[in-house]
């Protein structure tokens, strides 16, 4: 009797720990030194040292209004009102957007790189996928237009999970100018559960429901069915620019497509799929692509007095 029983509770336990075990997968990133970050993409290419130790740079602390610091690096152009703010990927850093800042210089912007909250050097103890990175965003832009001025120009840029913060904060912010996702998902609880078929050995039901019923008790309230990007599309007032890896199998490049779809709806869209490029790869396999489609999508919908 005693073995039944244990192993009765045993399978009730058992399902219960994997979905309290994925929530904080999801919500508890790995923390990445800067300084490994910034050598992990050196040594692939990515980052010209040599310019980053050149540049002007401003280490910055900004409050959150959920009362944590959010760090970041300025680096600054001479005279410029124009600036992009970098979002990275999940479990990276700032210097996860560096391979991305010499182009917006080239095309004459500033540019404010930050630790997402739970990432780099900020605060924040967990991961919120755009629900609380969204409003510190707005934080962000509050101290661009400080520092350059209430004339300044404000486009956003963003990689993976970066580019979900980025079309969340524009869609609360109506001063964002313009907006690059690069390798956004669509859906929170879609992009989880192609996640968890493809990597995780338990079963669907009930484990991964369980997950999210933990979700908002390890969050603080935060709840996968609050983060919906092609459902928020509606409200982003700025011009978006999606880009994708056509050979995405992380996040599937149909995600960038239905957010497309979506957005041109109601407003200013284009959108890049980048021929063999995995996820958030499109800028390393075509630079040149990438570089010509940015641009050309800025002198379509900037002012000819912003370009």
């Amino acid at each position: 009797m005693c073995i039944v029983l244990f192993m009765l509770a045993l399978l009730v336990a058992l399902p219960i720990l994997g979905g309290l075990a994925f929530s904080l997968y999801v919500v508890l990133p790995r923390k990445l030194e800067s300084e490994k970050a910034l050598a992990v993409d050196a040594d692939k290419g990515w980052i010209d040292i040599v310019a980053w130790k050149n540049w002007v740079k401003e280490e910055v602390s900004i409050t959150s209004s959920f009362g944590y610091r959010i760090k970041g690096t300025y680096l600054p152009l001479p005279g410029s009102q124009k600036t992009v703010i970098f979002y990275h990927g999940h479990s990276w850093s700032r210097y996860g957007s560096l391979k991305y800042v010499p182009l917006f210089r080239k095309f004459g912007f500033n540019s404010l790189i930050i630790d997402s909250r739970a990432h780099g050097a900020s605060g924040g103890v967990t991961c919120t996928y755009g629900w609380k990175e969204k409003e510190d965003g707005k934080a962000c832009a509050d101290w661009v237009i400080g520092k350059t001025g209430p004339g300044t120009l404000i486009g956003l840029h963003g990689e993976s999970l970066g580019a979900v913060c980025a079309l969340l904060h524009a869609s609360i912010d109506p001063r964002i100018a313009f907006v690059v996702a690069d390798a956004a998902f669509s859906d929170l609880h879609e992009i989880l559960l192609y996640r968890y078929k493809d990597s995780v050995r338990l079963p669907l039901f009930p484990v991964f429901y369980l997950a999210e019923f933990f979700l908002p008790l390890v969050a603080g309230g935060f709840s996968v069915g609050k983060v919906s990007p092609v459902s928020e599309t509606h409200k982003i007032q700025a011009p978006v620019l999606f880009i994708h890896g056509a050979d995405d199998n992380y996040t599937p490049p149909y995600m960038s497509e239905r957010m497309y779809k979506e957005k041109i709806k109601t407003g200013k869209a284009e959108l890049l799929l980048v021929p063999g490029a995995r996820h958030a790869k499109s800028l390393p396999t075509n630079p040149e692509l990438y570089e010509k489609t940015v641009r050309k999508f800025l002198d379509s919908h900037l002012p000819e007095t912003a370009r």
